[in-house]
């Protein structure tokens, strides 16, 4: 008798499987066949891509293009402050505004409307810093998509992750395989809520 979904296979055997290449893993009481090994390995592994792929995959592409949008916006805001050195826009100096770069912009104190400049610059940073976050997040989440080996390190990872994030202890003994792909679905979704909160927020 061997395991034949992820709802009863416990986590710690698939990533013994995964990660030794051990399908005796599935084995629950019995005498098995290499070919029945195999064949139960590759139902729950494509039951596995099944359940996982859809919120993860959604959330990747989310992150792929919110890094570029967050690049094109430090690139128009920098080069709207170089423009703004040169001469003064009354359409920039709104677009700055609306982006929430509330300052004076004052053209008749040449200082003081430099110094606003500057501090637009100095604020604008903060969307490099986050591309710099999502180009981690979809780093982390692109592990062993390509091609290469997955290690312990990438289940550990996403069970550290998971653990802080629900605050407590996901133990890869304890749980099954479609629990923890449940619970880090879930988890990608509260990532995607948090960062329209804090995309608002930083408006």
């Amino acid at each position: 008798m061997i395991y034949t979904t992820c709802s009863d296979l416990p986590l710690i055997r698939f990533i013994r499987c995964v990660c030794d290449n051990d399908l005796r893993q599935l084995v629950i009481e019995g005498e098995v066949s290499p070919e029945e090994l195999i064949d139960g390995w590759q139902s729950i592994y494509q039951e596995y891509i099944e359940l996982s792929g859809a919120a993860g995959n959604d959330y990747q592409l989310k992150l792929t293009a919110e890094i570029s949008q967050l690049f094109i916006k430090y690139t128009t805001i920098t080069e709207a402050v170089e423009l703004s050195r040169k001469y003064r826009y009354d359409d920039i100096i709104k677009m700055l505004k609306s982006e929430g770069y509330n300052f004076q912009f004052n053209h008749n104190d040449p200082e003081s409307y430099h110094k606003d400049l500057d501090r637009v610059l100095s604020r604008a940073k903060s969307l490099l810093v986050q591309k710099e976050q999502k180009e981690g997040q979809l780093a982390k989440m692109q592990e062993g998509q390509k091609g290469e080996k997955i290690t312990r390190a990438y289940f550990d990872n996403r069970l550290n992750a998971l653990s802080i994030h629900y605050k407590h202890h996901i133990n890869e003994h304890e749980i099954t395989v479609s629990r923890y792909v449940g619970l880090l679905n879930q988890y990608y979704k509260d990532c995607e809520k948090l960062d329209q909160h804090v995309g608002r927020k930083n408006r």
